[in-house]
This record gives C-alpha cells, structure tokens and sequence, in this order.
C-alpha cells in the first residue's frame, strides 16, 4: 500500500502524506522565520 499510494496521486493515503509534509514544512518555516 505505502509504494502504491505514492506512485498513484489519487488515492486518499498519498494526499495524507502530502498534506502532512506540506504542514511539517510550513510549521519548520514558521520556526526559521522567527
């Protein structure tokens, strides 16, 4: 499922991943820009 899910965009496990990098890394800039 973990390579499935990120080889295809459209399932519901790869969006989770990219949301959840996409709040780490927004959370870490918010951090370096302080």
């Amino acid at each position: 499922m973990g390579l499935a899910a990120l080889l295809t965009p459209l399932t519901p496990g790869s969006w989770l991943i990219f949301i959840g990098l996409e709040l780490l890394g927004f959370t870490f800039w918010r951090r370096g820009k302080k």
